[in-house]
């Protein structure tokens, strides 16, 4: 399932419609939103957009003004039809312009000793990380879901599995299987964008550097100098750059043989999986220095940054 909305608050740049799919949108005055709508009165983070279930929702995430459909306040997650307005406050902010395709079968990850199903939307993180969906006392493993199919990521790479396949974080037994399509709405999992700034540079100090800043102030700068991590952060970041200025509508994929040959050179690295290690790595580096490791997306064959700012010096 996808939807198009059209923005009815514009900045010079943007393009005038976006499209909304699983992965959640969402809107406010801050830089780091999806959306953003900077009008007085409406909240830093005041809402977000998401498709589920064969259907586009919309949920006020604690704003002060409060979320509008068609000029009728909502307390609940509401779902939209095209041509409902969503208002931000007194500012009507987006208006549903289309709404295709019918959501995939649901994908659950189901826990053998208990019975407890959790559905994977884009990512699914077990492990004992406070960042986990599901907190175990040891082990560390990402579900993946794309258009490819179903992933599991380790340290030691990401591996394809077919429903019905059983895997093990520490002493846990899991398996992924189809689930029932539910027909509620539940929270978002995945921004679209994470309130973080990455600037990076071949000709640092040392070499090849990054520099992560927190928008929101919560988490102090953190500098990357790794020569293969800063190098993939750089590639990232050009990539990024440049399909924003182009005005993508998804923009930031990069593939895994353009990263291999930018970070090992032309023949690249031997072993498929160091890529995924390298971002393996890194995603720890950040979650350790309080940035959220999600920012950096991982599919079969692709890597990208889901961040609001980047620059190259």
């Amino acid at each position: 399932m996808k939807a198009m909305v059209e923005l009815l608050v514009r900045r010079e740049g943007t393009p005038p419609q976006i499209q909304i799919g699983r992965a959640a949108a969402r809107l406010g005055r801050s830089p780091s939103n999806d959306i953003i709508v900077d009008v007085a009165r409406v909240s830093w983070h005041h809402a977000v957009l998401w498709c589920e279930s064969d259907a586009l929702w919309v949920r006020d995430t604690g704003s002060t003004n409060g979320v509008k459909v068609n000029g009728k306040r909502i307390e609940t997650p509401t779902q939209l039809s095209v041509g409902d307005v969503v208002s931000l406050g007194a500012t009507e902010a987006v208006r549903v312009a289309s709404l295709t395709g019918a959501a995939p079968p649901t994908t659950l990850v189901r826990d053998l000793a208990t019975g407890v199903s959790l559905a994977v939307r884009g990512t699914l993180r077990i492990g004992n990380s406070p960042l986990a969906d599901l907190r175990v006392e040891e082990g560390d493993l990402t579900v993946h879901l794309d258009d490819d199919g179903v992933w599991l990521e380790t340290a030691d790479g990401l591996d394809e599995v077919p429903h019905g396949t059983t895997f093990a974080v520490g002493e846990r037994q899991f398996i992924v299987e189809h689930g029932a399509d539910a027909r509620v709405a539940t929270r978002e999992v995945v921004p679209n964008t994470f309130p973080i700034r990455i600037s990076t540079t071949l000709n640092g100090v040392t070499g090849p550097e990054a520099q992560l800043t927190d928008l929101d102030g919560h988490s102090d700068p953190l500098l990357v100098s790794a020569d293969n991590a800063a190098v993939l952060l750089h590639l990232l970041v050009q990539q990024l750059e440049s399909d924003r200025e182009a005005g993508a509508a998804n923009p930031g994929w990069r593939s895994d043989s353009d990263l291999n040959s930018g970070i090992w050179g032309r023949r690249g690295e031997l072993d498929p999986n160091a890529i995924h290690v390298v971002i393996y790595r890194l995603r720890k580096e950040f979650e350790a220095a309080g940035y959220d490791p999600r920012c950096i997306q991982k599919s079969r064959r692709r890597t990208r940054l889901r961040v609001a700012e980047v620059a190259t010096r």
